[in-house]
């Protein structure tokens, strides 16, 4: 989840598509995570609207399996 926070603060405060994690030698590009971010926000939005039909896995940004 640092990761996408390094990933996230470069690109919406800085504007940048790679940035440096703070303390190690390590770059991140948002293409990396491009992917997972498509699977992710629209399951946030839906958490935040407070939809929940019970047949949802939230877990599906990660395993890839949409119920």
């Amino acid at each position: 989840m640092q990761n996408y926070a390094h990933v996230r603060n470069g690109l919406f405060h800085k504007g940048w598509l790679e940035v440096e994690v703070p303390g190690r030698t390590l770059r991140l590009k948002l293409a990396q995570y491009d992917e997972h971010l498509n699977r992710l926000v629209p399951d946030v939005m839906l958490k935040v609207l407070g939809f929940d039909d019970g047949h949802i896995n939230w877990n599906r940004w990660l395993d890839r399996m949409p119920f």
